[in-house]
């Protein structure tokens, strides 16, 4: 067995294309070999050790890492996966690395624009979760401390169990904490089509999914051929899929990702025109934000905990935004902005609604009109933007003013109608069983709306480093953290899960909703008054 070891690390001859195919295939049966091993078993790690197998392994970094690292990269990668497992829990390890930590760190705190430095980032990780050596376990928290401090993305995951189970191949059963280097995708259903909503055009993108991930070697070599979307289904639950979004993870490539991204996007862009991949995942958040609002139906998705998955999935949805976002730059802070304009034109509207209700007897109808131009739907569609793009500092302020305007435009939204009512019910031409909807009815899904996004504003904060000040710069911090945090992203989605299936079933007053909110008291007693002017 050493001898296998002593061959396999002879990482030197990656560079010769001849005998790279058995030398990386060695070499990966080595790094299976160790992780098989108990943690708290070290006589391999110890005869590895007295054998000079790990020194090789550390001299080889030491030489190329900082000197001549391009034409020496394949090398380099697998050394690096290899000290990866025979450093965990190991001590006398540890203590070899402590000469090549700086500059693996430095490769670490960059934003893993290659593979190499993604697979250094979580040698990083790795090492942290089960350092024992004191020398290097203080050089690590220095380096995490000065990459906080510096805003660079140096995250350590303390949840190695967790994320070492989540997003197997329903094909092979590996994820990327065993097979790092492939990528890894969700199936999902999705159509893209226009809808009347209030009388106008509007662009509807369904995008449904059981949470079922697929390797992209594994699907096209099991799958290919003219059935090869009902092939893929069996394997979905035995539910429908027509497409694979590609899941951000493990050590790939930047091209290998942004290709699968490609043919991800430009699937959607070929049923909708005009739209880019960007808007139309926007869309696809705002649609599934809509379908838990209103307590809408999963159809064949429902089974097989359908409405959980569906949960999950949002942060994973937004994770494609925010990558898509920082691929093509687009101007986010224009739509913050468009944010921005929406509250303050529904909050302008407050006292228009107290003069009409107020004078509603006595004027002339066809001049009691209120100004406002916003819809449900448009709280909809913002919700999602504050969802996306508005920072953990913004939010508690914002999501009160939202609050306000949900209430003031589902009001606004009625009064004609009411008026209508009375003018009918005045000529004689309303039967007097006919009542007018309910205005808790009318406003619980928005409410359910808001506090969903809070939940997930509330959650999802502690992946954001606290050095972030721009909307580009909280999007590229969040998409880090989901990345690296996908088992914490699944159990998010169950607690909020449970809170969703608690107010829709136990929820009968607008305070249930505000009180959970958490919402200033000033704003919330307004808000209580404003909501007993509509009721009344």
């Amino acid at each position: 067995l050493l001898t296998f070891f002593q061959d396999s690390a002879n990482f030197d001859n990656l560079n010769d294309s001849k005998e790279k195919i058995d030398i990386v295939y060695n070499i990966n049966r080595a790094i299976e070999i160790i992780e098989g091993v108990p943690l708290d078993r070290f006589k391999l790690k110890d005869a590895l050790m007295d054998a000079k197998v790990t020194q090789a392994a550390i001299d080889y970094l030491k030489k190329w890492i900082e000197t001549d690292m391009d034409k020496h990269l394949t090398g380099l990668q697998y050394a690096l996966k290899f000290l990866m497992e025979l450093g965990k829990n190991h001590e006398a390890t540890q203590a070899l690395i402590v000469d090549v930590i700086e500059p693996i760190s430095k490769l670490a705190k960059k934003k893993a624009a290659t593979t190499f430095e993604a697979t250094c980032k979580k040698f990083m990780d790795q090492i942290y979760k089960s350092v024992k050596n004191e020398e290097l376990k203080k050089r690590l928290e220095e380096y995490s401390q000065e990459a906080d401090k510096s805003g660079d993305f140096f995250l350590f995951s303390d949840d190695d169990e967790l994320e070492d189970k989540v997003f197997p191949c329903t094909v092979c059963g590996k994820n990327y904490a065993t097979q790092p280097e492939n990528l890894l995708g969700i199936y999902i259903y999705e159509k893209c089509r226009y809808v009347s909503v209030e009388k106008a055009p509007v662009l509807k993108v369904t995008m449904l999914t059981h949470l079922n991930a697929v390797h992209e070697k594994c699907h096209f070599a099991e799958l290919r051929g003219s059935s090869e979307w009902e092939k893929a289904s069996v394997r979905n639950s035995k539910t429908k899929c027509n497409l694979c979004l590609p899941l951000h993870g493990g050590v790939v490539s930047d091209e290998t990702f942004k290709g699968a991204m490609r043919i991800f996007t430009n699937r959607l862009k070929s049923e909708v025109e005009g739209k880019s991949g960007w808007e139309l995942m926007i869309y696809s958040i705002k649609w599934m934000l809509k379908r838990f609002a209103y307590e809408e139906t999963f159809g064949i998705y429902l089974h097989n905990e359908g409405q959980l998955h569906n949960l999950q999935f949002i942060p994973f949805m937004m994770q494609t935004v925010f990558y898509l976002g920082m691929l093509k730059d687009y101007s986010i802070s224009k739509l913050c902005e468009e944010l921005r304009s929406f509250i303050e034109e529904t909050h302008s509207l407050k006292r228009d609604i107290g003069l009409i209700i107020k004078m509603g007897s006595t004027l002339d109808f066809k001049r009691m009109k209120p100004s406002i131009k916003a819809s449900t739907d448009d709280c909809l569609y913002f919700s999602t933007l504050s969802l996306l793009f508005v920072s953990p500092e913004e939010w508690p302020e914002l999501k009160a003013k939202l609050l306000c305007s949900m209430v003031q435009v589902v009001v606004c939204g009625n009064i004609t109608r009411t008026l209508k009512r009375k003018r009918r019910l005045s000529r004689g031409s309303l039967r007097t069983e006919e009542k007018s909807p309910e205005f808790l009815r009318e406003l619980k899904p928005l409410l359910v709306l808001l506090v969903l996004v809070d939940s997930f504003k509330i959650q999802l904060k502690a992946f954001v480093k606290e050095s972030v000040k721009t909307p580009e710069e909280f999007i590229a911090s969040l998409f880090e953290g989901i990345k690296n945090h996908k088992g914490k992203c699944l159990k998010m989605g169950e607690e909020i899960c449970a809170l969703y299936n608690k107010m829709t079933k136990e929820f009968h007053t607008v305070e249930q909703f505000v009180s959970l909110l958490k919402v200033p008291s000033e704003i919330s007693d307004g808000f209580n008054q404003l909501a007993g002017i509509a009721i009344e």
